[in-house]
């Protein structure tokens, strides 16, 4: 019989059961904030609709700059798990803040502090993962979209528990709980980085970081697929940004009791889907992605 830690070790190289699980937890903090901050910042700060696309703009400009540098710093110096684990907390505490402030511009300071951390996380992750994956005599990359589709599944699984847990009303949110779902879900995540991910050796930069920017700018095929995967983050931004309002407001998604009645358990599941209409609407997306 073998001991319990070589059984899990044997596990884990037959079934990945540590990318997985990693995945998994870091989307459950990544998502936290993801599906209800536009019905956050616009119930709490009374930031018009208008205002809020903008002011998202700012943010998302600043965290790519800063997600530049931190991919830099992380390549340079090879410290992925200090670095992972020190966005992870960081972003935790930031997030804890939400809460606390009453002012709208101190809130917009917070965000942009915690969207440039917590953005950086999920890229990160895919590196090391990558780096993992094309290193483990059992695996390969093609084994990547597998372990990445966990994501989805926790992307998923955290808007229904955000949802619930926010839920004071058919119409009514109270977001307090959150802060205790996220601080729970980061101390999980930093303890998982601390244990399953290594750090790697210093790289030393033999190039000109400008000159290779300028290299890259030059080179139009690199520059053409650079332009579509921004349209694609411009129309993905916009639609995340304003996608809680658009259930609320556009389609009025309610909480209540389905007027369909079917026997147990599938009356149960109809109910839990139907007192869940922003969450289940996502389902579908997720479903089409995942296939």
């Amino acid at each position: 019989r073998l001991p319990p830690m070589e059984t899990l070790h044997r596990l884990n190289e037959q079934w990945l059961l540590v990318p997985k699980l990693l995945y998994f937890m870091m989307a459950m903090l990544f998502y936290t904030f993801h599906q209800f901050r536009g019905t956050f910042i616009n119930s709490q700060f009374h930031v018009s609709k208008k205002k809020l696309g903008t002011y998202f703009g700012y943010v998302q400009l600043i965290a790519f700059s800063v997600n530049l540098w931190i991919a830099g710093f992380n390549d340079k110096t090879g410290r992925q798990r200090l670095v992972l684990t020190g966005l992870v907390v960081s972003s935790a505490l930031l997030f804890q803040t939400f809460f606390m402030v009453g002012s709208a511009a101190v809130f917009w300071i917070a965000f942009g502090f915690y969207f440039s951390l917590i953005s950086a996380t999920m890229p990160l992750l895919d590196k090391v993962m990558l780096d993992y994956l094309s290193t483990n005599p059992h695996t390969g990359p093609e084994s990547y979209g597998v372990q990445r589709v966990f994501s989805s599944i926790g992307y998923l699984v955290t808007n229904f528990i955000i949802e619930q847990i926010c839920k004071s009303g058919p119409e009514e949110k109270d977001f307090g709980n959150m802060a205790y779902y996220n601080a729970f879900v980061a101390a999980i995540v930093a303890s998982l980085t601390v244990l399953f991910i290594k750090n790697l050796p210093p790289q030393a930069s033999t190039h000109n970081y400008l000159a290779s920017i300028s290299k890259l700018m030059r080179n139009l095929d690199f520059m053409y697929l650079m332009f579509i995967v921004l349209l694609c983050g411009i129309v993905r931004a916009s639609m995340t940004v304003y996608l809680g309002i658009y259930y609320v407001d556009v389609l009025h998604l309610k909480t209540g009791n389905p007027s369909l009645r079917l026997f147990w358990p599938f009356s149960y599941a109809l109910e839990f889907f139907y007192n869940h209409k922003q969450s289940t609407t996502t389902m579908f997306g997720v479903a089409l992605e995942i296939l």
